[in-house]
Formats: structure tokens, sequence, C-alpha cells
């Protein structure tokens, strides 16, 4: 089910972050992240699944960064909005897993996956009455470049290879380009006591 020969993965990141209160009741928050990511997966036996392959080998880095702010009305009403961006880089899951969920199809390794790499915008208001009562709703809107999807693919020119006993579809997790995510969400909070 996974690389037979091991997968080795290193994840390394510097963060810093800095709050400024520019005004009285204005909170501004930034952050930067620096990120070193690599994933080496072996497979020592290709009997199974003739993969044009047997290692796989990954190395990312990135650079993402936020800002935040937070404005306080008054006692009772803040509003909040950021900017953001990221990325999530493919782990052994996606590119070197082998598995079949319904004996249609059966997921097999890729070595061509790029990390996904996203940007969030996102706004929102809080009511605060007198910390027995709070709501609080937001808006927010992520962009993903490079997403990560699994899709109907070939394999040494073939759409479908004889796999625990069945045949079956190959699909493999691809880079789709571009998807975006758009949503609302809503917390209240009560104080009984």
């Amino acid at each position: 089910r996974y690389p037979d020969g091991g997968t080795t993965v290193l994840n390394t990141a510097f963060y810093t972050q800095t709050n400024i209160n520019l005004f009285k009741k204005l909170l501004l928050t930034t952050g930067v992240r620096y990120s070193i990511n690599s994933l080496s997966a072996l497979f020592n036996d290709t009997s199974i699944i003739n993969l044009p392959f047997n290692q796989i080998t990954l190395h990312n880095r990135s650079l993402s960064g936020s800002i935040q702010f937070i404005f306080d009305l008054n006692n009772i009403i803040s509003f909040n909005g950021s900017i953001s961006n990221g990325f999530r880089n493919p782990n052994t899951d996606d590119v070197g897993k082998i598995f079949s969920k319904n004996d249609l199809s059966v997921v097999i390794p890729t070595n061509k996956l790029a990390p996904e790499k996203s940007t969030t915008i996102e706004s929102g208001i809080k009511i605060n009455f007198q910390n027995k009562f709070s709501f609080q709703a937001q808006l927010f809107q992520t962009n993903i470049k490079n997403a990560i999807e699994k899709r109907e693919a070939n394999l040494n020119g073939i759409d479908s290879i004889f796999y625990d006993g069945e045949m079956m579809k190959i699909i493999m997790n691809t880079n789709i380009g571009k998807a975006k995510i758009r949503g609302v969400s809503f917390a209240y909070q009560f104080n009984i006591t």
C-alpha cells in the first residue's frame, strides 16, 4: 500500500510574528513563515504495478505570510479582516499510496505533483454582550493554484490495470490548475452562569 523501500520526510519552518497597536482601538498582526519540505519514497518491488519510476523525490520551499487587523468599535462590536497566503506540500498519501475503495478504480503513485498554493481573504464581525453572549460571523474566499485532485490517468499507455483480483480504472492525484473556495461561518457562545 505504501512505498516498500520506505519514505523519508523533512518539514522545517522558520516563523516570526509581530503585534502592533496602531491606535487605541486598532491591532495589526503580521507574520512570515519560510518552509523547507522534502520527501523521498523508494519502491523496491514494482511487479504488482509496473511504475515507470522506482523513486519519488520532492524538494519544495515556500515563503508565506499574513496580515490581520482587529478594530474595536466599542466594548460590544469589533471588526476583523485578514489576507494570507500558504501552501500544502504533497505528502506520502498524495504521491506514494496505492489503494482502492470501491473495486472500480485504483489510486496509484505519481512522481509529478507540485505543491498547492493558496491566497485567502477573510473579514468578519464579532458582537459581545457583557461576556454573557457573543456572536461572530466571518466571510472568506480562498484561491488555490495547482489544486490537487484525483483524476483518471494512464500508466504506460493504459487506463486500467488488474489489481486485487479485479480490472480497475487508474486514478492519480493530479494538479488541476485553479480552484476557489468561498464561504461564511457563524459562531456563538452563551454563558449560562
